[in-house]
């Protein structure tokens, strides 16, 4: 199915660490959403706490959940990074805008991420992100913004989706940000200007 420059189990970690950011971006997407505005602070505080496991698996304070890092993170000098700004990349988009851009953010976090290195590997048989890859990715979410178009204007769908893909592809790690952050500030960003200029 790979090539022979492919690691076999980095492959197989990767999927399931995507599978698990895509179920889990999801869930976190449509609770902020259904439950707003006392989702904000719910999530805050699971943010904080994560934060706070974080730190304590870093310092080797605790190990109950080092099977799970095992299996669904990368090797990080942060414990949970992925987690982490997975949350952030959702959350903040809630806090600062209105709920709708809010919800084209965060779904953006949640999808274009994930299938853009599912397609990725299956498709392409690569590792890194490629342009194909990310413009699925965000085909796939105007495909899921198509079911709230009661609430969610198609032009806002167009811009959220094509901006997701190219903040995919460009993205490249700093520091502590990474995608997660980049997509889902940067797609509100642009959806609200959109909205606040052109429409």
């Amino acid at each position: 199915m790979f090539n022979k420059e492919f690691d076999y189990a980095f492959v197989y970690k990767e999927l399931r660490r995507k599978f698990f950011h895509l179920i889990l971006g999801l869930i976190l997407t449509l609770y902020l959403y259904f439950f707003y505005p006392k989702s904000i602070v719910v999530a805050s505080v699971i943010l904080i706490l994560g934060l706070i496991l974080s730190i304590l698996v870093y310092f080797d304070k605790i190990h109950f959940l080092d099977t799970f890092l095992y299996y669904f993170e990368r090797e990080e000098k942060i414990p949970g990074r992925g987690a982490l700004t997975l949350f952030l990349g959702i959350l903040i988009p809630f806090i600062f805008f209105e709920k709708n851009i809010a919800l084209i953010a965060a779904l953006a976090v949640s999808i274009v991420d994930s299938t853009a290195t599912i397609i990725g590997i299956f498709l392409e048989k690569k590792y890194d992100k490629s342009l194909t890859a990310s413009l699925i990715g965000g085909l796939m979410l105007f495909v899921i913004l198509s079911s709230f178009f009661s609430i969610i204007r198609l032009e806002l769908a167009i811009i959220g989706s094509i901006t997701a893909s190219i903040i995919e592809f460009y993205s490249k790690k700093k520091d502590f940000l990474d995608d997660n952050i980049f997509i889902g500030v940067g797609t509100a960003i642009i959806t609200w200007l959109f909205k606040i200029f052109l429409l």
